[in-house]
């Protein structure tokens, strides 16, 4: 058995030799899917922190929170259908 010493500039070409091409698409498709999720959160979560906000300062009640999250929700599903347009256009070019 060979032991290797491996430094930070020497992982990429050693990972090149050990995974397959399918293996590399595949780890890279579960890095964007999981980035496109916290996009989304992120987005419903903003939504609901500004509301929260306003409606604290202007005493409105639930329903500037209730506005905002509404926002967030379209702002995370309009990022998501952007993604999934750009994907299936590099899919088409492929």
């Amino acid at each position: 058995m060979i032991i290797y010493t491996i430094f930070p500039g020497d992982l990429r070409p050693l990972l090149e030799i050990l995974m397959k091409k399918e293996t590399k698409k595949a780890i890279k498709l579960i890095g964007l899917a999981s980035s496109i999720g916290f996009t989304v959160a992120f987005s419903i979560f903003i939504g609901v922190a500004i509301g929260v906000w306003l409606d604290r300062k202007f005493s409105t009640g639930p329903w500037l929170t209730l506005l905002f999250t509404v926002f967030g929700i379209i702002a995370g599903f309009r990022n998501y259908f952007r993604y999934m347009k750009k994907q299936e256009k590099d899919q088409k070019g492929q």
